[in-house]
């Protein structure tokens, strides 16, 4: 109905444990296009057997990712960019804080 009072979610927070790959480490990175800090998909895989554990979205302004909370063990990022201009990139990566 018209100018009743409706309820919408602004803003929520969620905070949660992850038993599986939880911990204290963290994974980031910045992601370049021709040296040029840029936006795409950032996948964090396990190394040992290639399993997916989380994906974000780098910043645009300054190609920054994070991962946070992750347990202390051999990981990599693979990202694909979107546009199809580029190939898909994988890297090995160094946990901080584990």
């Amino acid at each position: 109905m018209s100018g009743d009072p409706y309820f919408a979610i602004v803003e929520t927070s969620v905070t949660t444990w992850d038993s599986a790959d939880g911990g204290n480490a963290t994974v980031s990175g910045i992601v370049t296009l021709n040296g040029v800090p840029g936006a795409r998909k950032v996948r964090l895989h396990t190394l040992n057997n290639g399993r997916l554990i989380r994906e974000t979205w780098s910043d645009p302004v300054t190609g920054a990712y994070q991962f946070t909370g992750l347990k202390d063990q051999p990981y990599y990022v693979w990202s694909e960019d979107y546009m199809r201009v580029y190939d898909p990139v994988s890297h090995l990566v160094t946990l901080t804080g584990a």
